[in-house]
């Protein structure tokens, strides 16, 4: 049983071993809409992703990433993840899907994402960290994107918050 909630919803963040951990009670408390803007953000950022087992590295398919995984939504980037996010989103599915395993040398890494419901808008807030290899850069940064119904099953983004290198 899904219990109410007000304000912010933490789903995701890291632990001291800098590891992701899931609101397990939560995420399957989720409506469609709001695994929607959830898997956005997931679809663009590194969510401790690797390749399947059995994967043929020479023509890799099937990334498993963890919040994808934790949304219901197979692996990322396939059939099932993208027309999950082309029925709710459209036009404004984002034009590249992130299949980056975590032991790649520079990549994008969610840190933190959580959910807020206000009257007309799905928040999500979420911290990332970018890395640019062994020997090179890493920065953190954070956005808030904006989500409303533009329809029955249907989001649209009506704004985006970036805040750039810390």
């Amino acid at each position: 049983m899904c219990p109410p909630r007000t304000g912010s919803l933490k789903l995701v963040w890291t632990n001291a071993s800098y590891q992701l951990v899931f609101d397990d009670a939560a995420l399957p408390c989720l409506s469609d809409a709001e695994r929607a803007a959830v898997a956005y953000v997931g679809t663009t950022i590194g969510t401790e992703c690797e390749w399947a087992p059995g994967t043929d590295l020479a023509a890799p398919e099937r990334m498993d990433c963890k919040l994808t995984t934790a949304l219901g939504l197979g692996y990322q980037c396939e059939a099932k993840h993208k027309d999950f996010l082309v029925t709710w989103l459209g036009d404004d599915i984002p034009a590249q899907c992130a299949r980056i395993p975590t032991t790649a040398f520079a990549q994008t890494a969610l840190q933190e994402l959580s959910l807020r419901n206000e009257p007309t808008t799905l928040v999500v807030a979420y911290k990332a960290v970018t890395t640019t290899g062994p020997g090179g850069e890493a920065w953190s940064w954070s956005e808030t994107i904006g989500f409303q119904e533009k329809g029955p099953n249907a989001l649209k983004i009506v704004y985006r918050k970036p805040v750039g290198k810390r």
